[in-house]
């Protein structure tokens, strides 16, 4: 089973996990990327809107995806950043 949230109550924790991904990358590689890019490149990921809605409509998001999502968009990140800096 999944961990949903509605998206307006989802909003301030990923905006944390945007800010700790972005310290994370910025801690590995010395290059610190702008918040926004990342959280565009999460909210391209579609699927981490799990389908559902809640009883007022909104739609909910599958909250362990959107973070195991982020994690690899981190991981990704972090190797595109070494590539270019051994360029």
């Amino acid at each position: 089973m999944a961990f949903t949230m509605k998206v307006s109550e989802s909003e301030k924790i990923i905006d944390r996990w945007i800010d700790q991904a972005a310290e994370i990358i910025e801690t590995m590689t010395g290059t610190r990327p702008d918040n926004d890019s990342l959280l565009y490149e999460l909210a391209d990921c579609e699927w981490i809107i799990c389908g559902g809605f809640s009883e007022d409509e909104e739609e909910l998001i599958d909250m362990a995806a959107a973070l195991r999502q982020l994690s690899y968009i981190v991981e990704r990140t972090i190797e595109n950043i070494r590539a270019e800096q051994e360029d």
